[in-house]
């Protein structure tokens, strides 16, 4: 057991102001100076890698644990000094070895020594410990056995080659979280903890004595022969996410939650810093989950790389990180050693990883068999609601056909169907009386009729008299007759002489057909049906015309039917409709492109122009790195890294620019006289140009008295410097217009297609503006980011991280897709012809043609 401090060592964040007054091995802020073991001003990350954390890997190989711990606040540096950035780590054969961090150095180094090898790799997010390097995202729990800290379930694989290693790093570094703020354009939201574990194998005999811990067995057969002895040891690379202030971030809801959780645990590190500084006898581990995992940590070789920003605004946070810094600096540390243990032991250390590993997974089985077990009985509950409602509909039916049947039954029905048909019986006696009468005159019987006479009550009958209770009166709808006894009824005359004329009584006869009362108990038929008929599904064929390997690029367009495209090895190429391919000219940090009369590239913060006849020119110097272009007649639209736009005038140089978003302007494109941006800061912006006509005549006619607008000094490259009241540059930057809803992350990209804008967005989902307004929505439109799109003669193809390609139309309002093909992951688009070039990160160009079927 050694004593020993921490070695605390300092890095400034160049910038080209400074506040601070910098030494070797102290600074000065205001009155206040402070010591440290170094103080990097202009260090590369080559020289930190190797003065100050390849004597920690040499421990690291002999068997004592280290820690590497990189703290500050928000933008600063710290996750650039680990080299833990997801873009960093995706091209680390293409990037300067010089940008290459602490990380990336420390497995190279590694892996050219002869050691087994073990990684896992964890982020602290909002107090929740998550496994990067697993699919299941459960939050895991941490528990104590002899002291140490163990993080349970937590996932650690053995890895052989850096290859190997390298895509563990990639995999837990684009699953790590990260969101924009207003300090820090990606900025990390969690704290990251990589750790690698060695296994170290000595075989030691009788007559051979190591200075390491011998255990000796108990086999009473060979008492001094020494078993296998296996030696661990630990190194940790700690990312802390950067302590930063709600008031200058501007974060909001699920932003500002995160921004709570991550100093809450920056201020447990520091209170347990305090109270080991003071020596107190309670150190407050248990006060986060971050103090509580670097607990274990504490006690090894520890280097602190506390990074620093020089800015005057900055200088609040900055004091506090000094002092943090400072204290750690004196904090006297107990390392012990790690203590060799025996090979059978080393197996059952082995075996309780991997009971913990199945008893992880079976939880997880478990809580996946619940889910299944409930969608399982949602899907029962659903059947047996369904087995309900046609139970319901079937006594339903049964029901109409029991009242039918009691309908008919009840008596006051059965009273209407005797009375119908008695009725019916009368009017046929009638009938036949009547024909009787008609037989008697034509055979001159007339004097008598059958010996009867007629009743003076009503009625011709037989010769008998029909009494009141069977009278019987017949409705109908041309003459209705009162049934009051009052009411006088046709009656035949019996004070006549009974040989009366046929005829008369004939005349006063008249019967009229009884209409008949029908029931319907038939249940209604359906009159019209719901039913919608569903829409033909229209598919894409896609076919692959044309592949260029072996180039990764991150730009291209199409000038003069020749393929331009830049890559990572800083060299802009061009490819003939022949199929040749040859370099245009070799530039440092080539990046955005755009062709119209000649062609545009950007290197930084240098505007550049070049064709086929001469190298690259530079153009214009900007302030702020270029990260986009677009060219409209004489003006030359600029996005920028700071979130502002520039509006070059080439007449005469003139610019003007205004700082439009909070985050890096990703596309610039223009429709119906309107220019409109998507940015980092998960916005889409419109601007207006048709206001500026009137500023367009004044410059013909060299009228500089009716525009009357803001302009910044920008030095061009030749050293003039633009006047701030130049009247050529008429582009409104300062009225942009917010287009609402956004995105809710990165917005990478502008489509224009019949006559509509589409938004591709980091949230796998794209947007359909039409003047300025939304119209339609496609939320989950990818499985992943949505990094480019191109519009085509009869459809628009977006492309995504995972490779993923998929075909769009429009069906009035709607945005629905038409195809889909699979390729690497893209990188960028250009349309060319019938067609669209994709390039990928796998190191392919593909020119694809779709037709629809």
């Amino acid at each position: 057991m050694q004593n020993k401090n921490i070695n605390v060592e300092i890095r400034i964040k160049p910038s080209l102001e400074s506040s601070l007054e910098v030494n070797s091995n102290s600074l000065q802020v205001g009155t206040k100076k402070y010591f440290f073991n170094k103080v990097h001003i202009t260090t590369t990350q080559k020289q930190i890698f190797e003065g100050s954390v390849v004597p920690l890997l040499e421990k690291f190989l002999k068997g004592e644990n280290c820690t590497i711990l990189a703290y500050g606040q928000t933008g600063s540096g710290k996750t650039y000094t680990m080299g833990i950035e997801d873009d960093t780590l995706n091209n680390l054969d293409l990037i300067d070895s010089c940008s290459k961090g602490i990380v990336p150095r420390s497995l190279e180094y590694l892996f050219n020594k002869d050691c087994k090898i073990s990684c896992s790799f964890i982020e602290i997010y909002n107090e929740e410990v998550i496994d990067l390097l697993s699919s299941h995202k459960i939050p895991l729990s941490l528990r104590e056995s002899k002291g140490d800290v163990i993080i349970a379930g937590v996932t650690e694989k053995e890895v052989y080659n850096l290859e190997e290693v390298t895509n563990l790093l990639r995999q837990g570094c684009q699953e790590r979280t990260t969101k924009s703020t207003n300090m820090n354009s990606q900025s990390s939201r969690s704290h990251a903890i990589f750790t690698l574990t060695n296994f170290n194998f000595n075989k030691n005999s009788s007559n051979e004595i190591s200075n390491s811990k011998i255990v000796v067995t108990n086999n009473k057969n060979s008492p001094n022969v020494v078993t296998n002895m296996i030696s661990y040891s630990k190194i940790s690379f700690v990312d802390l996410a950067g302590s930063e202030r709600l008031k200058r971030t501007l974060c909001t809801g699920v932003r500002a939650k995160e921004s709570i959780s991550i100093n809450s645990g920056l201020l447990a590190l520091g209170n347990v810093i305090s109270s080991l500084y003071l020596k107190r006898s309670h150190i407050p581990y248990r006060d986060s989950k971050l103090t509580r995992i670097l607990q274990s940590c504490l006690n090894t070789h520890i280097l602190m790389i506390a990074c620093i920003s020089s800015i005057s605004k900055d200088i609040n946070e900055t004091n506090n990180t000094l002092k943090y810094a400072s204290r750690a600096s004196s904090i006297e540390m107990n390392i012990k050693k790690n203590i060799e243990v025996d090979t059978s032991k080393y197996e059952i250390i082995k075996l309780k990883k991997e009971i913990q590993r199945l008893s992880t997974e079976n939880q997880i089985l478990r809580e996946r068999m619940k889910k299944i077990k409930s969608e399982d009985v949602e899907e029962l509950i659903k059947e047996n609601r369904r087995m309900k409602n046609e139970i319901e509909r079937k006594k339903e039916e049964g029901k109409s056909e029991d009242i039918a049947q009691m309908i008919i039954k009840h008596p006051f029905v059965q009273n209407l169907i005797n009375e119908n048909e008695r009725l019916q019986k009368n009017q046929d006696k009638i009938k036949r009386d009547g024909d009787k009468i008609n037989m008697d005159k034509m055979n001159g019987d007339g004097d008598k009729m059958n010996g009867d006479k007629v009743n003076g009550d009503g009625d011709t009958t037989n010769g008998d008299k029909v009494n009141d209770e069977n009278k019987i009166y017949i409705y109908t709808d041309e003459n209705k007759i009162n049934t009051d006894k009052n009411t006088d009824y046709n009656k035949i005359n019996t004070n006549k002489d009974i040989n009366t004329d046929i005829n008369t009584i004939e005349n006063k006869l008249s019967w009229k057909r009884i209409k008949h009362v029908t029931f319907d108990i038939s249940p209604p038929k359906k009159k019209s049906s719901l039913w919608t008929p569903r829409k033909e599904r229209v598919l894409m064929d896609t076919v692959v015309k044309d592949k260029i390997l072996g180039y990764i690029p991150h730009s291209m367009i199409i000038y003069n039917d020749h393929l331009i495209f830049s890559s990572y090895d800083n060299l802009l190429r061009v490819r003939s409709p022949s199929g040749e391919i040859s370099t245009l000219c070799s530039d440092a940090g080539i990046k955005c492109l755009c062709s119209d009369e000649s062609i545009l590239y950007s290197t930084r913060m240098i505007l550049k122009t070049v064709d086929f006849r001469t190298k690259g020119m530079p153009l214009y110097a900007y302030r702020n790195e270029i990260s986009c272009i677009m060219k409209r007649g004489h003006l030359i639209y600029t996005g920028h890294e700071d979130g502002s736009l520039s509006v070059l005038d080439i007449r005469n140089m003139s610019i003007k620019s205004e700082k439009i978003h909070s985050g890096t302007i990703f596309c610039i494109e223009e429709q119906n006289n309107k220019i409109y941006t998507c940015s980092r800061d998960h916005t889409i912006k419109m601007i207006d140009t048709t206001n500026n006509n009137q500023c367009k005549q004044n410059y013909s006619s060299n009228n500089n008295n009716q525009c009357n607008q803001s302009y910044v000094k920008s030095s061009n490259i030749y050293g003039n410097t633009s006047s701030t009241n130049n009247t050529n540059t008429c582009t409104n930057v300062s009225s942009a217009y917010l287009l609402n809803p956004p995105h809710f992350d990165v917005v990478h990209s502008l489509i224009k297609y019949k006559g509509d804008l589409l938004s591709l967005s980091r949230d796998c989902s794209l947007k359909r503006w039409r003047e300025g307004e939304i119209v339609k929505t496609v939320p989950n439109a990818h499985s992943s980011w949505i990094k480019c799109g191109v519009a085509l003669s009869d459809s628009f193809v977006t492309g995504s991280k995972n490779g993923t390609l998929r075909y769009w139309d429009y069906c009035e309002d709607s945005v629905f897709c038409v195809g889909s093909f699979k390729t690497g992951p893209v990188n960028c688009m250009v349309r060319y012809k019938e067609g669209a070039y994709v390039g990928a990160q796998n190191k392919e160009i593909t020119y694809l043609i779709s037709t629809y079927k």
